[in-house]
C-alpha cells in the first residue's frame, strides 16, 4: 500500500451527458465516501441484478469499508452511468502514488486494488458503453490526475474483460496484459464425494494433519459474520505472530488493514464473513478469513503462529472450511491467486489479466524500454 494519494478532481457529485450521440444515459461521478454511502442502495440493486453473481469485493460494503479505512492514501471515485433514474453501470476506482518502471506515476487502479477479481456491475443496457465512457472520462475530464493505469486481474471469460479491451483498441490506446491464474475448487455433492474424486495421497495427508493436530490438541471452529471484537482475537492476533504480519506483508500488520477489517466486520448484508480459526486451548494458532457472495466462496487472507508449523495449521483450517461448506449452497471455493501449497489441493485455474497502461505513448515507450532492460540484466 503506498501512502501519499495523488490530486484528483475536486468534484463531489457531476452530471454529464454520455458522448457518441443521442443516448438515455447520463454519468454522475461519486468522488466522496459520503456520496457513495448516499448511493448505497441503487448500487447494491445494480450489484444484485448483474447477470452472472459478481465476486465480494465490488460489493458496496467492502468498497465503503477499504475507502473509509484507506481514504490517507488513496482517493476514491466512482463513475456512474444512469438510464434515466436507473443506475446501470459503475466504475469505482482509487487515485495513489506509485512506482511503474522507475518512474513516479499517479496511478488510478479498481477501488480496493487487486485482492479479488476485478469486475464492473453492468445491466444489459450499459454493455459495451461502459468501457467507451470510462476512458472518455478519464482521458479527457480527468486527463490530468492520472499517468498510468492498471486494472486486474479481470477474467478472460468475463464480458466486461472484452468491453474494456475493445475500448483500448478502438482508441488506439498501447496498452499490455499480464495474465493471472486463480486456483478453485468446484464444491459438488458431498464432503465424502469430493475426497473420493482425489488422489489417495491427497486423502492421506488431510488425516495426517487432522491426527497430527489432534495430538497436539488443536481444536478448529467456524466463526459466522465475526464482530470486530473476534476478529481482533483470531486475525488481528495470530496476524502479529505469523511471518506475514512479522514481514509487514499481513493486510492487519498495518492500522489501515486492521481499521478495515473492523470496518467489514461491524458491516450488514451483502456478503457474508467468517473466519475458520485453529486453537490451542483459548488460543488462536491460525486462521481461514473467507467471504461469500452468491455461490462462491473466496479464501482472502491466512495466517497461522509459526510455532506450529509442524501441524500444518493452514492447510488444516482449508481442509475444515472446505468441510463446512459442502451442502451449504456454495457451489465453488476460490484460492484468490495462485501459491505452491495451493497445488495439493489439485484446483483447476481461472483465466484472468491484468491491464496495465500509461496515458502518454512517451511514457509508455519508456516503461517498455526499462523493462526489456530489466529482463537483459536479469539474464545476465
Amino acid at each position: 500500500m503506498r501512502t501519499e494519494p495523488a490530486a484528483a478532481p475536486a468534484v463531489s457529485l457531476s452530471h454529464g451527458a454520455m458522448s457518441g450521440g443521442p443516448s438515455a444515459l447520463s454519468r454522475r461521478t461519486v468522488a466522496t465516501l459520503a456520496d457513495f454511502r448516499a448511493v448505497r442502495d441503487e448500487y447494491v440493486s445494480l450489484v444484485a441484478a448483474s447477470e452472472r453473481p459478481l465476486s465480494p469485493f465490488v460489493t458496496h460494503r467492502w468498497l465503503s469499508a477499504f475507502w473509509q479505512a484507506y481514504e490517507r492514501q488513496y482517493q476514491g471515485r466512482v463513475l456512474c452511468l444512469y438510464a434515466g433514474d436507473v443506475l446501470a453501470a459503475a466504475v469505482p476506482l482509487m487515485y495513489g502514488k506509485d512506482v511503474m518502471a522507475h518512474m513516479k506515476v499517479n496511478r488510478v487502479s479498481f477501488l480496493g486494488g487487486d485482492w479479488g477479481w476485478n469486475e464492473f456491475p453492468v445491466r444489459p443496457e450499459a454493455a459495451g458503453a461502459w468501457a467507451e465512457e470510462l476512458m472518455g472520462w478519464l482521458t479527457k475530464d480527468q486527463s490530468a490526475h492520472w499517468s498510468f493505469m492498471q486494472v486486474g486481474p479481470m477474467r478472460v471469460d468475463s464480458a466486461r474483460t472484452a468491453e474494456l479491451t475493445r475500448a483500448f483498441e478502438a482508441r488506439g490506446i498501447a496498452y499490455k496484459t499480464l495474465e493471472k491464474t486463480g486456483p478453485y475448487l468446484k464444491l459438488a455433492g458431498s464432503w465424502d464425494e469430493f475426497l473420493a474424486g482425489k488422489s489417495r495421497n491427497f486423502r492421506r495427508t488431510i488425516k495426517r494433519k487432522e491426527t497430527a493436530a489432534e495430538e497436539a490438541g488443536i481444536t478448529v471452529r467456524r466463526i459466522v459474520n465475526p464482530t470486530p471484537d473476534e476478529m481482533r482475537a483470531t486475525v488481528f492476533d495470530v496476524s502479529r505472530r505469523s511471518w506475514q504480519g512479522v514481514e509487514g506483508k499481513a493486510v492487519a500488520s498495518s492500522e489501515e488493514g486492521r481499521r478495515f477489517y473492523e470496518l467489514l466486520a461491524a458491516g450488514q448484508g451483502e456478503l457474508t464473513v467468517d473466519i475458520t480459526a485453529a486453537y490451542q486451548g483459548d488460543t488462536c494458532v491460525a486462521y481461514l478469513l473467507g467471504v461469500t457472495h452468491g455461490p462462491v466462496y473466496h479464501a482472502f487472507d491466512t495466517g497461522f503462529d509459526p510455532a506450529f508449523a509442524e501441524q500444518s495449521p493452514g492447510l488444516l483450517v482449508h481442509f475444515a472450511s472446505m468441510k463446512e461448506l459442502f451442502g451449504t449452497g456454495v457451489e465453488e471455493f476460490n484460492f484468490g491467486f495462485a501459491h505452491s501449497y495451493k497445488e495439493r489441493f489439485e484446483p483447476e485455474n481461472h483465466a484472468a489479466v491484468e491491464f496495465q497502461l500509461f496515458r502518454t505513448r512517451w511514457s509508455g515507450a519508456f516503461g517498455s524500454l526499462v523493462d526489456q532492460a530489466k529482463r537483459v540484466l536479469d539474464r545476465g
